[in-house]
């Protein structure tokens, strides 16, 4: 066995020293951590320590010899092969792999080291540890497919509004939202963004803006802001805010009617190239109590835009400031210069762009962007 198991590398800082196998496998037989030895062009097992034998309930005699690929479940194969197939020298790998063998099945975090002919593994049991993160995604995929139902059909008909977006999480769930709300003679506009980037977010926006959508009457913008405050302090138990933008706009009329509480200011495109910015005069919702909040949005008068015919609104979350300035300029830019597109056209452009701009491969927020065109139909 000393013949074959030659050398194993041992990493003390950044150095690295061969030491004789054979000197450590007395060490390694006593490791509380699960280690084996593997031949890489075979895949034959050369040896295993006591608490790998424990873990997969065999012995020694049992399991050496055999292939390694016996102890994988087969329906994830494709892990496996991507530990056989690494042929870098002195590089660790890790994976997740479930196991089943000799009755017992498990997950497990793999670690390998590839040393000239041979691999050398270690075990532990992680299966507590991916349940819960299998959960967790499941938890984030449920939240996700709640929220893109809440996503306009792109071939909703609006009279005298056409209307693209582009909608995208950082991860599975976002804590952005939008909503488009059709009403008796008026459409109801909301984009929020929850503080922070995790479940919790993902979680308390799907709630918020189910709240939004089913119960806003967006005739009565203020109590449409108070009743969201009120909402967003009741579900969190935490110190979680929101911004939202919530507006109305009269197809008959051509009025936009809208109040911003912490939202990065929103802007009109008018057809000419001229702009407005529909700023922000209210808190942030959540971030203060009922007895404080309500006073101030009280006073707050609701702000009235006239449109006309080609002029755009332009809704967006804070992934569209820019980076250093933390201000809209490098996007109000662009819709300025490109008044000719239509929605998506600008979408596209602006997408591209933005992020070259920027020097961005990604953007590294959850992103949302609502462009809307005044038509005359």
């Amino acid at each position: 066995m000393a013949a074959v198991l030659q050398a194993a590398a041992v990493f003390l800082g950044n150095e690295i020293f061969m030491i004789p196998l054979k000197d450590f496998l007395p060490l390694f037989d006593l490791s509380p951590v699960s280690t084996l030895i593997v031949e890489r062009k075979t895949d034959l097992i050369l040896w295993a320590n006591k608490k790998f034998c424990s873990l997969f309930n065999t012995t020694y005699e049992q399991i050496v010899g055999t292939n390694s690929i016996e102890l994988i479940n087969y329906n994830n194969l494709e892990d496996y092969y991507k530990i056989i197939g690494a042929r870098k020298n002195n590089t660790y790998y890790t994976y997740e792999i479930e196991f089943r063998f000799n009755g017992i099945e498990f997950w497990g975090e793999v670690r390998v080291q590839n040393v000239e002919d041979k691999q050398i593994a270690t075990i532990v049991n992680v299966t507590e540890r991916v349940l819960a993160k299998k959960k967790l995604l499941e938890t984030y995929r449920k939240i996700e497919e709640i929220q893109h139902n809440f996503l306009p059909d792109r071939k909703l008909k609006l009279p005298k509004l056409s209307f693209d977006y582009y909608y995208k999480a950082l991860s599975y769930a976002s804590g952005d939202m939008f909503c488009i709300v059709p009403q008796k003679e008026i459409y109801g506009f909301t984009i929020a963004d929850m503080s922070g980037h995790n479940l919790t977010a993902s979680y308390l926006m799907a709630k918020f803006i189910t709240f939004i959508k089913s119960s806003a009457n967006f005739r009565n913008i203020r109590k449409t802001i108070r009743d969201a405050n009120s909402f967003l302090l009741q579900i969190s138990e935490t110190d979680d805010f929101s911004s939202i933008f919530v507006a109305s706009f009269n197809p008959q009329k051509l009025v936009l009617n809208y109040l911003n509480a912490g939202h990065p200011n929103q802007l009109v495109i008018r057809k000419d190239g001229t702009f407005k910015k529909l700023r922000a005069s209210v808190p942030l919702i959540g971030s203060f109590s009922e007895k404080i909040f309500n006073p101030i949005l009280a006073k707050e008068k609701i702000q009235q835009v006239r449109l006309r015919e080609g002029d755009k609104i332009i809704l967006f979350s804070d992934a569209f400031l820019d980076p250093e300035t933390s201000k809209e300029e490098l996007l109000l830019k662009l819709c300025r210069e490109n008044t000719h597109l239509d929605c998506t056209e600008l979408k596209d452009f602006i997408l591209k762009n933005w992020l070259q701009a920027v020097g961005l491969e990604a953007f590294d927020d959850d992103t949302t962007l609502l462009i809307l065109e005044v038509k005359n139909d």
